[in-house]
């Protein structure tokens, strides 16, 4: 329903709500345990990867003897465990469903962060001179932005954060998309600059070959020109002209198209702001769900694990029974069960939100609905059918008297006739 346009809209349902809000109260604790496993391995690697750069462990070896050693083993043998449970966790996700796993964006950070992961793991325990000054400092550092940012979109699933991790996702796929259409113009006026600056000798200039042209030409896209260093010197006149075309068209005409696009996509996404938040909720509780209770030839401990945990999280019936969701308004909006103790309802310590309720107010009063009405209508109705009741009885008892006659009537006509 989430990913049908015209069927949206109903994610906002307090029906809907209610029961997602139910749902998310039995399996945020599997969430929670997501982040933190997320936060402890990617502090683990940043701590393993910038003190290894800054030489700490081996300055630390000289001053502290084995406990230096001692503790970076014990780092690193936890990034190992952590990095095997992912690696299991990913294997197993693509057992259950390998094409909505590759489907998704977040499983491809995962896997890099996999397999750098390992790679910097190897490195530690088989350094070399080439290794440790070349090539992993690069693999160090897009391992952090990988690790941090997979971090961040998974915190982002909060309730309370979503709405800026969606905004973030949206501009940034407009970003992409029109500075994708002009990218023909950009490397156009890259290349000019190539031509026209590369052949100077001056030692700020950063147009010596394509590629650092390129970036450049990037670079200056967010307005750093640095107008002063650029060598107009060899073909004034063309290069000037070019250079303030480029500013004109790039730097005002399409960072402006840009800002006002992200401003538009802001705007959508704060108008739509709880309809956002019950999507994002809803996707995570199927993702979740559908994890748990699509499993294929698991083994028994896998199994009751699994069992255990759909156990906590189904809500049918442990919370609701005969389809119905009962709130008791009097006491913190808590959902109680359909049933009754001889000291009243029986409460499951679940409250849904007080904009549910609110919510639910709304619409029954734009139907005429309140719960005052209901009592009268209710009320009305008891006594039209009391009513109705006692005309039915006196209808019937009427026609009991007519039966009675016409059986009288008939008896006399027929003793007439025999006599």
């Amino acid at each position: 329903m989430s990913e049908i346009p015209h069927l949206q809209p109903l994610v906002t349902h307090p029906i809907f709500t209610c029961l997602t809000h139910m749902k998310w109260q039995r399996i945020k604790a599997l969430f929670y345990f997501n982040i933190a496993f997320y936060v402890i391995l990617c502090a683990l690697l940043t701590i393993d990867i910038i003190c290894l750069e800054n030489n700490s462990y081996e300055t630390e070896e000289k001053t502290a003897g084995t406990d230096s050693n001692g503790l970076r083993l014990f780092i690193q043998v936890t990034i190992v465990v952590l990095i095997t449970l992912l690696t299991f966790r990913e294997v197993f996700q693509i057992s259950v469903g390998p094409i909505k796993y590759f489907y998704n964006f977040e499983n491809y950070l995962e896997i890099a962060i996999i397999i750098f992961s390992f790679i910097l793991l190897d490195y530690d325990f088989n350094p070399t001179e080439t290794s440790n000054k070349v090539i992993r400092p690069q693999i160090g550092a897009v391992t952090i932005i990988l690790s941090w940012f997979s971090m961040v979109l998974s915190i982002g699933k909060l309730p309370i954060l979503t709405i800026q991790v969606e905004m973030f996702r949206k501009v940034s796929n407009s970003f992409i998309y029109f500075i994708s259409c002009y990218s023909l113009l950009i490397i156009a006026f890259a290349l000019s600059f190539y031509v026209l600056f590369g052949k100077s000798t001056d030692e700020d200039n950063a147009f010596t070959g394509f590629w650092l042209s390129l970036v450049k030409t990037f670079v200056m896209l967010t307005g750093e020109f640095e107008y002063g260093n650029v060598p107009f010197d060899s073909y004034a006149v063309t290069s000037q002209a070019i250079f303030l075309t480029f500013v004109f068209l790039m730097a005002v005409v399409l960072m402006n198209l840009l800002n006002g696009l992200a401003v538009a996509d802001t705007k959508e996404i704060k108008d739509a702001a709880y309809k956002v938040s019950c999507k994002s909720q809803i996707k995570l509780i199927s993702f979740l769900e559908n994890f748990l209770t699509t499993q294929k030839d698991c083994n028994k401990f896998v199994h009751y694990l699994f069992k255990y945990l759909i156990s906590r999280i189904v809500i049918f019936p442990n919370l609701i029974t005969e389809y119905t969701v009962c709130i008791d308004l009097k006491n913190n909006n808590n959902i109680v069960k359909n049933e009754t103790k001889a000291d009243g309802p029986i409460s499951t310590n679940i409250s849904v939100t007080a904009e549910i309720v609110a919510r639910a107010k709304e619409i029954l009063s734009a139907n005429g609905q309140t719960p005052h009405k209901n009592e009268e209508k209710i009320k009305e109705l008891f006594e039209k059918t009391t009513e109705w009741d006692q005309r039915l009885d006196e209808f019937q008892h009427t026609n009991e008297e007519i039966k009675k006659l016409i059986n009288d009537l008939h008896a006399k006509i027929v003793r007439e006739t025999v006599v």
